[in-house]
């Protein structure tokens, strides 16, 4: 009863003439609402071709985008709608919405270099508040092209930010993974712990210490780091990634020279 209000409503306000228009968009809206995901699709289609100029439109050809990539798993399609949200409507809020899903797809697919490439735009035109987290997912993007410097300059410019202070956690835990990554133990070893002495009661916390571990295992420190994750596993007792460490640990330790029970 509120929808068909609510439809009604609109057709009122944007006037009589517009009523077959802009009801075309809302069935679009309400056969999403009940998961007729290919019946909007075609919905959205038809009314972005019809009524290109539409307020309506721009919102329209993101949900082509949103519902091909979401619901029908057809991501290059996906690609195509998003597409033409930047091409034909730049300056709507939608742009911004295409280019973070475009910038997630390229992830997905393998492309990071594309993929960093939108979350340069965002940083530069997106939205204000949501500019730490472009930077953040850009440097994950770095990190997954084995960039790990660059990975590190953004992720250092971050900690510079005053507004970051929430996500300083996460922020170092990641910094801690590209030395560890490079191979460089010592400074890896030093923001692991750095993160365990200062952030107990974050949820990286648990994170950090099994970097550590994992750190202490590639140095060949086999018995500290088998201390280190008995340690997890008194405080974590249900934490089955956890045990398999610990397993994993003891197996190699068994094998290492000079073993003995």
């Amino acid at each position: 009863m509120r929808r068909a209000v609510y439809i009604l409503t609109m057709v009122v306000l944007l006037g009589c003439g517009g009523a077959e228009r802009d009801s075309m968009f809302f069935k679009a809206e309400e056969l999403l609402s009940h998961g007729r995901y290919q019946e909007a699709l075609e919905h959205y289609a038809r009314f972005v071709e019809s009524y290109p100029e539409s307020q309506f439109a721009p919102k329209s050809q993101y949900m082509i985008g949103y519902i091909l990539s979401h619901h029908l798993s057809r991501p290059e399609d996906a690609m195509d709608a998003y597409a033409m949200v930047v091409n034909l409507y730049p300056d709507s809020i939608y742009t911004i919405k295409a280019r973070e899903d475009m910038a997630r797809l390229y992830s997905v697919s393998g492309d990071h270099r594309r993929s960093i490439n939108q979350y340069h735009w965002l940083i530069e035109n997106g939205t204000e508040g949501q500019r730490v987290e472009y930077r953040y997912r850009m440097a994950l993007e770095y990190i997954k092209m084995n960039e790990f410097g660059q990975a590190r300059v953004e992720l250092k410019e971050l900690l510079k930010d005053g507004t970051t202070e929430e996500m300083t956690p996460q922020i170092l835990y990641q910094i801690a993974n590209t030395y560890y990554l490079e191979g460089n133990f010592q400074e890896a070893i030093a923001t692991y712990d750095r993160i365990i002495e200062e952030y107990p009661n974050h949820p990286v916390y648990i994170e950090a210490r099994l970097g550590k571990a994992s750190v202490l295992e590639k140095q060949g420190s086999l018995k500290e780091a088998l201390g280190l994750l008995s340690e997890l596993e008194r405080e974590y007792p249900d934490s089955d990634t956890v045990k398999i460490r610990i397993e994993s640990t003891r197996k190699r330790l068994k094998k290492a020279p000079g073993f003995s029970r």
